[in-house]
């Protein structure tokens, strides 16, 4: 499994990555992190979705790449349900943010 530089002893600690026997650290997809637009992080299993632009869709996706919502934005913050612990990908057009419910 890839993963961002700097964060493999947290995932080779962490309970649902503890099966996983080659973890390997490399770049990540956003080659410029301070161009991505909108936010996202997770408030009481929720994740918060701002500085979005309206009418665009936003899609959030587990790791295995299974989207579990889509949302049309109707203003500049949104929240979605997230379904379970785990890390996540929040997607606003071609832009992408990881985010980690605990």
């Amino acid at each position: 499994m890839y993963v961002p530089y700097g964060s493999k002893t947290q995932y080779q600690s962490a309970a649902q990555w503890n099966g996983i026997s080659k973890i390997i650290e490399a770049t990540t997809a956003v080659s410029n992190p301070s161009a991505v637009k909108f936010n996202a992080y997770v408030v009481n299993g929720q994740v918060q979705i701002s500085n979005v632009e309206i009418g665009k869709p936003i899609d959030v996706y587990t790791l295995g790449v299974s989207l579990i919502s889509r949302s049309i934005a109707t203003n500049e913050t949104i929240s979605t349900n997230l379904p379970s612990k785990g890390i996540y990908i929040v997607r606003d057009g071609n832009q992408s943010l990881k985010v980690i419910n605990n």
